[in-house]
């Protein structure tokens, strides 16, 4: 959820779901084992052993560790507690200890933790012989071990190893500190200009990251870097600093603080910002000119300004990233411009248009140009993709759902072959007591290679464990083989059928929140304490119970599956109501009322382009799950079916002024 402020709840949750322990009695058994090493004796269940050894490893407990790893030494599991120890002494260990275990256990979740953390200790050790023979095994894609890789072979006079370093240095965020030692390399061999420092700062003022540009601006002359004094008076009040008669702008860091005080403005009021760039432009080259109107763009069509397009057109051809572009078309979409949405799409990079969003957005906008042919050469392969865009494409097509092909089942052999897979074993056992987190590790660990029907077999034992969750992930990675039925469970039909009707909610819409709050983890809790199928914060149950009179109501009683669904559903009926429509009542779920009703438009809106243009990412996908859930699930549990374009319909337009409205949200207790 939002932070709480004054007397309203924003009603957001955040759906990262946290490890819960099984039970009190659980805990109770931990607390008991760790006396272990103590007394000398031991636990009579190897479970309460593991679990207790797991619970050394978060106290840093070495010595319990060192007893459990004896104990221990006949369990299935005996790696995650000889694991939990040399990752606790990995800075002094011995390399021959971290290399026998990764012998004994060359697969799985543990071995790529541990290489990755041994890396990390030899790069900043610099003991590069160990670290050469170990990188090839890891992702190429982790900037921190690639700066060390980088190192090392700089340490073996390998020429070229300086200049790979050399496109780390153009971002605007931070790097990991393995990465500063080339970045001094470069600059003190002159591959890195004082243009290239100019660069990193102004990137660092397009992110707003303060801290990359003061760094950046420590490795100029003290003669031509930005004045310290003048950056922090800027930060202070940055409209202040730009009031200042006259403002010198001779210099280029007289210039650079002040296009990033224009920046700092544009993130919260990019009309101001646009005035202010509007009198102070002539003094910088016109590619500046073009980037900087280019950002204020951005910023004003992730704030729905209706002038982002104006402003966008100011920047003319000057080159922006994907997320500039995204922007521009989703500023043009709620214009109603195709030909800027075609345009905006045409300029993104080929990997950004390949995604199913911008592939079906351009079959869109080739339909409102009157290129139907064009338009449907596109719609008809996204057709043939589950998800969102998969099921808007078909409808556009003309196809329509109909009844699933009886599943593929597996056999008392294919079962037995995957249930025997030891990553599968290890998940189970995980999961079954109480370390979800793990598990989930070893699950995925141990379902990435699979086909298609391996995938389904997964997905089936999974599903009679009641462990939904990887039962959904399992089955929804299958490319040609598919079972709706165990990526669309409907676990806990009674309770949510009977909330919902309670409520008078589409029994549908209501699966489909539940699947992408909590995927049916009923012991699901979120890392800021959301709770339960539907993620409830305890605020927020505190609020309902107080509504529907419950005295002495403890707001941890809300995890329970029936209060879950009951209070979640009515909460759901709640902003139903305060909002009229449900893309805005999901939306309002996961990112507050007060924000959903803000993202309407001064004209009615049709739903998927409100949708689009949702500007937080995770409502935004959201959003689009859930409602694309919804019309799956219509069919499976055998609803009256309406097409997904017809649920997501027409979003009504707001006043003029919708600060003005109230939108009634739960009151902090």
């Amino acid at each position: 959820m939002e932070k709480t402020t004054n007397k309203n709840l924003p009603a957001g949750r955040f759906c990262t779901i946290s490890r819960l322990w099984a039970s009190r009695a659980v805990s109770l058994l931990v607390a008991w084992a760790l006396i272990l090493p103590v007394t000398g004796s031991r636990a009579a269940n190897p479970d309460e052993q593991f679990l207790a050894a797991e619970e050394a490893f978060r106290g840093r407990d070495t010595k319990a560790l060192e007893f459990y790893v004896q104990a221990l030494k006949d369990h299935p599991l005996v790696d995650y507690p000889q694991y939990w120890l040399l990752s606790l002494k990995l800075k002094d260990a011995d390399p021959a200890q971290v290399k026998d275990f990764l012998k004994r256990y060359p697969e799985g979740p543990l071995p790529e933790r541990l290489r990755t953390e041994w890396l990390r200790t030899l790069g900043r050790n610099q003991q590069w012989s160990d670290f050469a023979a170990e990188y090839p095994k890891v992702s190429p894609e982790n900037t921190d071990l690639l700066c060390y890789s980088l190192q090392q072979r700089i340490a073996n006079q390998d020429k070229e190893a300086i200049k790979e370093a050399r496109p780390l240095w153009f971002v605007g965020h931070s790097q990991p500190e393995s990465c500063e030692p080339l970045f001094a390399q470069l600059l003190g061999e002159k591959l890195i200009a004082n243009d290239d420092v100019w660069e990193r700062m102004r990137l660092a003022s397009f992110a707003g990251n303060v801290g990359v540009f003061r760094a950046a601006n420590s490795y100029l002359d003290s003669a031509e870097a930005v004045d310290e004094k003048q950056f922090d008076k800027m930060r202070r009040s940055p409209s202040t600093y730009l009031d200042k008669k006259p403002l010198a702008l001779k210099t280029r860091a007289a210039r650079e603080v002040a296009a990033f005080a224009v920046l700092q403005i544009a993130r919260k009021d990019h009309g101001l910002a646009a005035v202010y760039w509007q009198s102070l432009e002539s003094h910088y080259p016109a590619k500046d000119q073009a980037k900087i109107w280019g950002q204020i763009g951005y910023h004003a069509a992730w704030a729905q300004d209706s002038a982002a397009l104006t402003w966008y057109k100011k920047a003319g051809d000057v080159p922006m990233t994907d997320v500039q572009l995204g922007w521009k078309a989703r500023a043009a979409l709620r214009a109603a411009n195709w030909d800027e949405v075609a345009s905006a799409i045409a300029h993104m990079s080929e990997a950004e248009q390949s995604l199913a969003t911008w592939r079906y957005w351009k079959a869109r906008a080739l339909k409102a140009q009157g290129k139907s042919p064009e338009a449907r050469e596109l719609f008809l392969p996204l057709s043939q993709e589950f998800g969102y865009y998969g099921q808007l494409a078909s409808e556009e097509v003309g196809e329509v759902m109909t009844a699933a092909k009886e599943p593929w089942q597996p056999n008392p052999e294919t079962t037995k072959q995957v249930e025997d897979v030891s990553g599968i074993k290890r998940a189970l056992y995980l999961n079954r007591v109480g370390l979800w987190q793990e598990g989930v590790k070893e699950w995925n660990f141990a379902v990435k290679s699979f086909d298609d029907q391996q995938l389904l077999t997964a997905a089936t034992i999974a599903n009679r464990a009641n462990w939904y969750d990887r039962a959904i992930h399992a089955a929804e990675k299958t490319k040609s083989v598919h079972d709706m039925n165990l990526r669309f469970p409907t676990p806990f039909r009674s309770e949510l059928t009977s909330a919902a009707k309670q409520n008078r909610l589409d029994e549908a819409w209501v699966y489909g929140i539940v699947r992408q709050e909590s995927r049916f983890y009923a012991d699901a809790k979120s890392r800021v304490g959301a709770m339960g199928l539907m993620q409830l914060m305890p605020a927020t149950a505190r609020w309902i119970a107080q509504r529907l009179g419950i005295s002495k109501f403890n707001a941890a009683d809300a995890g329970a599956v029936d209060t879950n669904a009951a209070f979640g559903t009515y909460y759901l009926r709640h902003v139903l109501d305060e909002l009229g429509h449900p893309v805005m009542a999901t939306a309002a779920y996961n990112g507050g009322p007060k924000r959903a009703a803000r993202w309407r438009d001064i004209k009615t809106l049709e739903g998927a382009i409100y949708v689009e243009s949702i500007p937080l990412n995770e409502t935004r996908d959201y959003v689009k799950k859930v409602m694309a859930n919804a019309t799956t699930y219509a069919g499976i549990l055998g609803l009256k079916w309406q097409s997904l374009k017809d649920r997501l319909g027409k979003i009504p337009a707001r006043s003029s002024n919708v600060d003005d409205e109230v939108v009634a949200e739960p009151e902090n207790p």
